[in-house]
C-alpha cells in the first residue's frame, strides 16, 4: 500500500493524521509512567511528536525543494508568539499562586525558566523553530539522488548520538535540541517527493525498528556511544522512526480511507485542524489546572476517569472557542441589508 499526502490544496487526511496524534499527547501527560509501559504506550503512544514534525517537513517541501522558502511572518504568528503568550499566562498564574511569599519568586527563577522549556511538552516549539531553520539549510542535500540522501542523514543522525552520548549531553540541554529529531528531515522530505510504500523491505525496516523501540523502552541496557541512553527519550533515535514513517503512518491512512465518513473521523479531523491551539492550552491544563482537578475531584487514584477528564478539557474548551469565534466572524462578513 502506498501512501502520499496532498500537495496541492486541503488534505484531510493530515488533519486526521494530526488529530490522532494531538491526543497522544494529551495521552502522554495524563496516563501514568507504569501504566504506559504495561499498555506499550511506547510504541504506539509515543511517535506523536516524531510524526508531526514530519509532518512539518512535508508541508515545507511538498511543492518542491526549489520553491521552500522560510516565512518568518507565518511562523512567529502561528507557532512563537501563540506560544509566548500561553507562557505568559502559566507565569502569571505561578506568581498569583506564589503571590504571598516573595522571597521565594525571587528565589525561585530558574522554575520561570522551566516552565518556558521543562512543562509537558514545552519542548516542542523550541525543536519546531529549530527544524524551521533546518529545513532550508538542507535544500541542497536533497537535490542529490536519494540513496546518497540517505548515507548523509544516517551518518549526521549517527554523529548526533555519538556526540550526545560521549558529552554526557544534560537531559534538560537534550530534549531542547532536534539532535534526536535529525533522520525526521530525510523521511519527511521522502513522503514529500515519493510518498511512502508498504512493502516487504518497509515491512522488515519497520519490524527492526519496532523491535529496536521496544529493546530501548523495556530494557535497561548500556548502548553508548553508540546510541545516548536516556531513560526520558528511550525511543527517540534515528532507527525507532523508521516503522513510524512507513507502518504507522500507512496503517493510519488505510483506517482513514475506512472511517472517512464517519462521526469518529469527522471529530478527529477537527482535533486535527486545531492541534496546535489544543497543544497549547493542554500546556496551560497540566501545570496549572490538572492537579487541582484530580485533587478536588479525588481522581489521581482512577486513571481512566483522569484520562477522559484530561482529554476533555484540554479539547472542549478550544472547540467551543473555535466555533464561537467562526459564528461571530460570519455575522460580521454578513451584508447589511
Amino acid at each position: 500500500m502506498k501512501c502520499e499526502l496532498c500537495r496541492k490544496g486541503y488534505d484531510p487526511f493530515i488533519d486526521f493524521l494530526k488529530g490522532i496524534c494531538i491526543i497522544l499527547v494529551i495521552l502522554t501527560h495524563c496516563i501514568p509512567s507504569e501504566l504506559r509501559l504495561v499498555i506499550g504506550f511506547p510504541i504506539w503512544g509515543s511517535p506523536a511528536v516524531p510524526i508531526f514534525l514530519i509532518i512539518q517537513v512535508f508541508h515545507f517541501y511538498k511543492k518542491g525543494i526549489d520553491s521552500a522558502k522560510l516565512d518568518c511572518s507565518k511562523v512567529w504568528k502561528r507557532v512563537l508568539r501563540p506560544f509566548i503568550l500561553v507562557e505568559f499566562a502559566i507565569i502569571v498564574v505561578w506568581l498569583y499562586n506564589y503571590s504571598t511569599d516573595i522571597y521565594y519568586i525571587v528565589s525561585s527563577f530558574k522554575n520561570i525558566i522551566y516552565m518556558m522549556s521543562g512543562g509537558p511538552g514545552t519542548y516542542y516549539p523550541w525543536i519546531y523553530l529549530q527544524f524551521a531553520v533546518l529545513l532550508p539549510l538542507c535544500r541542497s542535500l536533497f537535490k542529490y539522488g536519494n540513496t546518497y540522501t540517505l548515507i548523509v542523514f544516517l551518518v549526521l543522525s549517527q554523529i548526533a548520538e555519538i556526540i550526545c552520548a560521549i558529552t554526557a549531553m544534560p537531559e534538560w540541554i537534550y530534549r531542547l535540541t532536534f539532535f534526536r529529531y535529525i533522520f525526521l528531515l530525510y523521511l519527511g522530505n521522502l513522503l514529500a517527493r515519493k510518498g511512502y510504500i508498504l512493502n516487504r523491505t518497509t515491512m522488515l525496516l519497520s519490524i527492526i525498528s519496532v523491535t529496536s523501540v521496544f529493546f530501548f523502552a523495556y530494557f535497561s541496557f548500556d548502548s553508548s556511544p553508540i546510541f545516548y541512553n536516556v531513560e526520558a527519550w528511550a525511543s527517540c533515535h534515528w532507527i525507532c522512526y523508521i516503522y513510524i514513517s512507513f507502518f504507522m503512518i500507512v496503517g493510519l491512512k488505510y483506517i482513514y480511507m475506512f472511517t472517512r465518513k464517519s462521526t469518529f473521523s469527522t471529530i478527529v479531523r477537527l482535533l486535527g485542524k486545531y492541534s496546535y491551539e489544543i497543544f497549547l492550552f493542554q500546556l496551560f491544563y497540566f501545570t496549572c489546572i490538572s492537579d487541582f482537578i484530580n485533587n478536588y475531584c479525588f481522581m489521581e487514584n482512577i486513571p481512566l476517569i483522569s484520562i477522559v477528564t484530561s482529554i476533555l478539557f484540554c479539547t472542549v474548551p478550544v472547540l467551543v472557542y473555535k466555533e464561537w469565534k467562526r459564528i461571530k466572524d460570519d455575522r460580521i462578513h454578513l451584508p447589511k441589508v
